[in-house]
């Protein structure tokens, strides 16, 4: 058990649950019928944007996150070390939402939370017993978008995909002195919400590097998986979407056209 949780769990022995704590319907909580498990969360400032929480990196005071679950709906907000308890919990399944109403994030953009940014600022906790899950939020500065060039389906052109989901679309995302492309996080890549294609037992992803244009950096090209209907028919471009290992966004657009069905 780590330092701090020692102390968050010492802490946690002379605090009750919040007295606005309620359940859905409103009406207070029985104090005869709350458990004894604890959620411990921490909200902190990703100074670098890197998705790691630093030496140095400060805990962001006066942040309100939600609890809800096991007929429970409470709020509360982080110390001015970032920290927060939720205490007196049953066993269950519970909703954790950063609601921040002060607006102590404006500005910032979600870069790290204990169950992966695809839904930034929630988490989900399965509570047992055992030693206390410690949630953390991380926020840093916004990052700007890392603009690629990319080539759907490389040495066509023009870019005709049949989009009937059989097979791949190969997409090479060109690699420059400000995109290092081995630092793309290929689980991460999508084709306007198509991705990266896995085959095997181990489900490998679909993805080489290569140095496509002579110019010295690295590729990549992707497989992406075709699924039927992925695309409207009038669609004249596509993007891919996708983040750096650290966290920066990286987006590319080309042109693309549709077989039509009887073409194809």
């Amino acid at each position: 058990m780590t330092q701090r949780l020692g102390f968050v769990l010492a802490l946690a022995a002379v605090l009750v649950l919040a007295a606005c704590s309620q359940k859905l319907d409103g009406s207070p909580v029985d104090i005869e019928t709350q458990g004894s498990l604890i959620i411990a969360v921490t909200v902190w400032n990703d100074i670098d944007g890197d998705g790691f929480r630093d030496i140095g990196e400060p805990g962001l005071g006066n942040v309100s996150v939600r609890l809800t679950g096991e007929s429970l709906d409470t709020s509360g907000s982080t110390s001015a070390g970032g920290d927060l308890l939720f205490l007196s919990l049953n066993p269950g399944l519970y909703q954790l939402e950063v609601t921040d109403t002060a607006g102590v994030l404006a500005g910032l953009t979600p870069t790290f939370d204990s169950d992966g940014i695809a839904t930034p600022g929630q988490v989900t906790v399965d509570l047992t017993d055992g030693e206390p899950p410690q949630i953390e939020f991380g926020y840093g500065p916004f990052l700007a978008a890392i603009e690629a060039v990319i080539d759907i389906k490389p040495g066509s052109d023009p870019n005709c995909i049949n989009n009937n989901g059989h097979g791949a679309i190969p997409v090479a995302i060109f690699g420059s002195d400000l995109l290092d492309v081995t630092e793309i996080d290929l689980t991460l890549l999508s084709l306007e919400g198509l991705t990266v294609r896995t085959v095997g037992q181990k489900n490998k992803l679909q993805a080489h590097y290569a140095d496509l244009d002579a110019d010295n950096n690295e590729d990549l090209v992707v497989q992406f998986e075709d699924v039927a209907g992925a695309f409207d028919a009038s669609a004249s471009t596509a993007t891919v979407t996708g983040a750096l290992f650290d966290g920066r966004p990286v987006v590319g657009t080309d042109t693309i056209c549709l077989t039509p069905a009887n073409d194809r």
